[in-house]
């Protein structure tokens, strides 16, 4: 469903990954977040990504992705930062 052809069910894919913690997507969610053409599944991404990836490379990639980005997909870093926090800051 990471490849499906509308936004939205890329997005609602990238959702249920976070849910249920799939970290074995994590390649997928990085592919999304590099690659896709839409701002707001980049977003959900960014957020998705900071939910599943490994805590101690959280901080130092995320910056990458926020420097220059569109706002929108700086509020998905933001926002996934904030809900994992923990996980990223200890």
């Amino acid at each position: 469903m990471v490849r499906h052809p509308e936004p939205a069910v890329r997005q609602q894919a990238l959702l249920r990954i976070a849910r249920l913690q799939q970290k074995e997507y994590i390649t997928a969610v990085r592919d999304l977040l590099d690659h896709d053409p839409d701002e707001p599944v980049k977003a959900t991404a960014l957020q998705v990504w900071c939910a599943v990836a490994q805590p101690d490379t959280i901080a130092n990639e995320i910056l990458g992705y926020l420097e220059g980005a569109p706002r929108v997909i700086r509020m998905g870093g933001i926002v996934g930062l904030m809900r994992h926090e923990r996980d990223v800051f200890g």
